[in-house]
């Protein structure tokens, strides 16, 4: 019986051991060159239905994970559904794994962790994680008191602050207003220059260029006319 054991834990040894010299440092450090080329991004969609009946545009998320290849899967957790769904380079087109996320009402955080297949020596294996936010539909953005401030976080069309009442939104808007209206009014009145506020401004400028000029035109002037009165005399006129 002890020999028996003493086999057992040799061959739990030898296993163990030849499991994970297979994935040697040689081999994590490829996968983790490969595994930083994979990247995740999103874009907003529009569905426009025109005259249709439904009357507005419909928006969706396009989430693209690039540079998926058959050494990788892709595991993607969200905080809205709470879902977890896997995804390989079969599900890929060039590399490319495409999901339409349709969840738009709520800040959605998007987990996406990056493991190695079954190709790799090393299986299974959590290499990356990548954390993804997309925005939320703004549903104010388009009410006239957001007209001409459209660059006032509340006023964006997507969004990534909780959602909020209508009571809210009027308070934090009409503050927003009233801290531009005090900014405005403590600048001074900047009157424009005019024309000759220009001429002045430019002779004064180039000044010293100017007198340098005259004073050539000037002396150049003078030397001719000091050798047309010497010439004259010469002459006798």
């Amino acid at each position: 019986m002890k020999k028996f054991m003493t086999f057992v834990l040799m061959l739990f040894f030898v296993t163990r051991v030849s499991a994970e010299s297979i994935c040697s440092y040689k081999e994590q450090a490829t996968i983790n060159g490969k595994a930083a080329n994979i990247k995740a991004s999103h874009e907003i969609k529009t569905i426009s239905h025109g005259d249709e009946e439904i009357g507005h545009d419909e928006y969706y998320f396009d989430v693209n994970i690039t540079n998926v290849t058959e050494d990788f899967y892709i595991v993607i957790k969200n905080n809205v559904t709470k879902e977890e769904k896997k995804y390989t380079s079969e599900n890929a087109k060039n590399g490319i794994i495409s999901i339409k996320w349709t969840e738009i009402f709520k800040v959605t955080n998007l987990t996406i962790q990056v493991f190695t297949s079954n190709k790799t020596q090393c299986p299974n294996e959590r290499f990356k994680t990548i954390y993804l936010t997309l925005p939320r539909y703004n549903e104010y953005w388009n009410r006239p008191v957001c007209e001409g401030n459209e660059t006032f976080r509340m006023c964006k069309q997507f969004v990534t602050f909780d959602e909020i009442n209508e009571e809210e939104f009027i308070g934090e808007i009409s503050k927003y207003r009233e801290q531009q209206k005090e900014h405005t009014q403590g600048k001074p009145n900047v009157e424009e220059p005019t024309l000759m506020d220009n001429v002045f401004e430019f002779i004064d400028a180039y000044k010293f260029i100017i007198i340098g000029g005259v004073a050539l035109v000037v002396g150049v002037a003078v030397l001719i006319n000091n050798r047309r009165t010497k010439k004259q005399r010469e002459l006798g006129l």
